[in-house]
């Protein structure tokens, strides 16, 4: 899930909120013990996919936290 914080400024709330929830449910689902991904051959990539998804998500929340501030000033 690649998103620059240029496309995240342009998507909608609706969009934004379902590529966030979309992010979050991954995360989830790789941390269940009996998820299906880590049945796959490529699970070895599934640490490599967890750290993008959380990278995502922890850029997400400071770009609307830097978009809240800016729009008070």
């Amino acid at each position: 899930m690649i998103t620059t914080k240029d496309v995240w400024a342009i998507m909608t709330p609706d969009k934004k909120l379902e590529k966030l929830s979309e992010a979050l449910a991954q995360l989830k689902e790789i941390d269940t013990p009996k998820s299906k991904l880590k049945t796959k051959i490529d699970q070895g990539r599934l640490a490599s996919v967890k750290k993008d998804l959380e990278q995502f998500v922890i850029n997400a929340v400071g770009w609307e936290s830097d978009r809240q501030l800016t729009r008070h000033y």
